[in-house]
């Protein structure tokens, strides 16, 4: 994997598109933003679940696509609101719009 695959995988990540999907459950793309060093992209999903709105980091590690579950919320925007902040704050993302 290169350097490019985080920002090929991230383009296609387009709202609307399935994110992910087990026999429970599927997690729709609602909004993606690629990190500053463009290494990592964070991903806002909406599925069905009791907490419908969920928080991912994804990122190369050992030459794999690493998914991290930064966890799920029942409101989107207060919870993202605290996430975004901290992930600002660590100077990891450029922008994080709400929806």
């Amino acid at each position: 994997m290169t350097e490019s695959t985080i920002r090929k995988y991230y383009e296609k990540l387009l709202p609307g598109n399935v994110f992910s999907k087990n026999q429970f459950s599927e997690s729709i793309v609602e909004k993606t933003e690629l990190a500053k060093n463009q290494n990592e992209l964070f991903v806002i999903t909406k599925s069905d679940n009791v907490k419908p709105f969920a928080l991912a980091k994804v990122f190369v590690e050992n030459n794999k696509l690493v998914h991290e579950n930064l966890g799920s919320f029942l409101i989107l925007t207060e919870r993202i609101k605290r996430t975004y902040l901290q992930l600002v704050k660590n100077g990891k993302v450029v922008k994080l719009s709400m929806i």
